[in-house]
């Protein structure tokens, strides 16, 4: 992989498209020596994948100041900003003007609307200069989610200049933090589209279609869940250096075996399920029980494949450049619509968090196939979900401890919650073993931990009482 096209294309891929490693390792620790072993990692906690070098080179970062805030003061102009063009927009030159039936704006007016809350659950189409360099960096030992920044640089500008990251003399490279004006794109499981032809080392040109107030920031931690909620997410990569590109779904996969899934319908056929006057700007293919990790206000179980897809009323002129996103999941067996709502947030949204972890006695950290499983029903037996402790794997003493990964978002009420161990053998889950029950109460905003002990092989589990969340190793 020598083309530094290919491998911008593949950066673009990875993030939407390829199966996680399951072989990853934490670095051990001077303060407690552990010896941490093979990980479990899904994209809910994407942020824990090993960076991707886009320069194709080991990075020497020179760290040349901080990044500054994300959209700080622009010139550009306010919530009902168009695609004219200005001295200072990037618009009316080398990008269109639209693209599908958005108004292209400048990164200066997104990151204006954005600082405004004006992209709250609601798209804009964006031009300017992407780059992408990441570093060789030690693995975190703490949870992140999946809209949190982890390891190396990326920035979204109105200029070439701004956006250039790296210096190369020779075989070197400097890189250094960016600043001024910008936008951080974060490219997600479902982000549809990839990159034209660019070299790996300069920026490219792109056409971005993203929203900000995405849900997901309900996986994020405490401390980082404002900036999570201000995270620009990209739909879709529509435009790159001087190409349409085409809506397309990412390659799906089960998140919890890895196999590839095989829908039954296509982009197109599933666009049909949505009402003419939408404009699908992002589309991807699911297994049900992990359609949380890209809207956790569905929390659904099963092998089925359903679809995700954020559309746009193209018929809405009067909206300005940010338009109001809806969310649809449609059934991949029979292309009916199953369930919608907005993008945007109720103000009145305030979930309780569970996050799960699992610890292990008599297992050496982390050898064997043999994982731990739980599931959480309503107080009337409605299952809500079903799946692996997530997260990573670590331990010393002859103990394992599987978790934290993406927290389960819940509304207030009762659930029973059932935990297990299984084995699995290239992709195929075993039977229950070790089972054990408990029963917890949640209330709005509650933050709680719930531990899965599994004493020895072949003894039941036991719970332990919920407890403030410790995401960090």
């Amino acid at each position: 992989m020598n083309d530094p096209d290919e491998r911008i294309h593949r950066y673009l891929r990875s993030r939407a498209d390829v199966p996680v490693p399951v072989d990853l390792r934490w670095p051990s620790t001077t303060e407690d020596g552990r010896r941490l072993t093979r990980s479990w990692f899904t994209l809910r906690s994407v942020g824990f994948v090993a960076a991707v070098i886009v320069a194709g080179v080991i990075i020497r970062a020179a760290m040349i100041g901080g990044p500054s805030p994300l959209g700080t003061h622009p010139t550009g102009a306010g919530a009902g900003a168009n695609a004219s063009a200005s001295p200072t927009s990037p618009i009316g030159g080398e990008f269109p003007l639209t693209v599908g039936d958005l108004p292209v704006v400048s990164v200066s007016e997104a990151a204006n609307l954005l600082q405004r809350g004006g992209l709250d659950g609601r798209a804009v189409a964006v031009a300017g200069y992407f780059f992408q360099v990441a570093m060789s960096c030690p693995a975190p030992m703490r949870y992140y989610g999946s809209l949190e920044p982890w390891c190396g640089f990326t920035t979204f500008t109105d200029d070439v200049a701004s956006a250039s990251l790296c210096v190369y003399e020779g075989n070197s490279t400097s890189c250094h933090a960016p600043s001024g004006t910008q936008l951080k794109p974060v490219l997600v499981a479902e982000t549809s589209g990839a990159l034209a032809s660019a070299s790996a080392r300069d920026p490219v040109p792109l056409v971005l279609i993203g929203h900000a107030g995405d849900a997901r920031q309900w996986q994020c931690p405490t401390e980082s869940q404002e900036a999570c909620g201000q995270a620009f997410v990209v739909d879709r990569v529509a435009w790159a250096a001087g190409d349409d590109v085409p809506l397309s779904a990412p390659r799906p996969w089960d998140q919890t075996t890895q196999k590839p899934l095989v829908p039954r319908l296509t982009v197109d056929q599933a666009v049909t399920a949505l009402d003419h006057s939408d404009e699908v700007v992002a589309a991807a293919a699911f297994r049900a029980g992990d359609i949380s990790s890209v809207d956790p206000r569905w929390n659904l179980v099963g092998d089925e494949i359903v679809w995700i897809m954020r559309s746009i009323n193209k018929d809405d002129s009067s909206a300005g450049a940010a338009r109001a996103v809806k969310v649809s999941l449609i059934d991949d067996a029979t292309g009916k619509l199953l369930d919608a709502h907005d993008l945007a947030l109720d103000p009145s949204y305030r979930p309780a968090r569970l996050w799960m972890i699992a610890t292990t006695a008599g297992v050496e950290c982390c050898t064997g196939d043999i994982y731990p499983y739980y599931s959480i029903r309503t107080h009337d037996g409605a299952a809500l979900h079903e799946g692996t402790v997530q997260g990573g794997a670590y331990g010393r003493d002859n103990v394992t401890t599987y978790g934290p990964g993406a927290p389960l978002v819940l509304h207030e009420g009762t659930y029973s919650i059932t935990a297990w161990r299984a084995p699995i053998d290239r992709g195929v889950i075993g039977p229950r073993m070790n089972d054990c029950s408990t029963e917890i109460s949640v209330s709005p905003l509650d933050d709680l931990m719930l531990e899965a002990r599994f004493p020895a092989i072949g003894q039941r589990c036991t719970f332990g009482p919920p407890s403030a969340p410790r995401l960090s190793r």
